[in-house]
């Protein structure tokens, strides 16, 4: 099938798409050798658990390496873990502005999203006020070539 594809000047890969992955996966195991895994892992404290996934991670990325991929050094859930602490000090540093505010400046910035979320011109939501709707536009309902007088809730409707 190769030398009939060259022929045509089809170049196909040493590989199937298929085999791609083969030998990424460990090796099927049997129930009873995954419940002793479990059981293993249950027996263990938390530390000792996370030493375990850190040192199977470290094995991944050897394999990975050795097929010639590549994974980041920092495992996903250490990578989760510091995104959700900036996170935390960011909403912790919003916080401490909105604490220094006096009461009419809270009124006023909860007063500017009530009005965000209603969709800036009051209604029923931002979708009844983007561009491209409404009767007379193909798009569908919303305003239309002739602005907020052609929507659904107009009487000419």
């Amino acid at each position: 099938m190769r030398k009939r594809a060259l022929e045509s000047g089809v170049m196909l890969p040493n590989r199937p798409p298929w085999e791609e992955h083969r030998g990424m996966m460990p090796e099927w195991i049997s129930m009873e050798e995954r419940m002793q895994r479990m059981e293993k892992l249950r027996d263990m404290s938390p530390e000792e658990r996370d030493a375990y996934r850190n040192e199977r991670y470290q094995e991944m990325r050897e394999r990975a390496a050795a097929m010639g991929r590549e994974m980041p050094e920092t495992p996903p859930w250490k990578a989760r873990e510091e995104a959700r602490a900036a996170a935390e000090a960011e909403w912790k540093k919003h916080q401490e502005v909105i604490d220094g505010m006096t009461p009419e400046q809270q009124a006023a910035c909860r007063a500017m999203k009530r009005r965000h979320m209603r969709g800036g011109r009051g209604g029923w939501g931002p979708m009844m006020h983007g561009p491209g709707m409404g009767r007379g536009n193909p798009q569908g309902f919303g305003p239309g070539p002739y602005g907020a007088i052609n929507n659904f809730w107009s009487p000419d409707y």
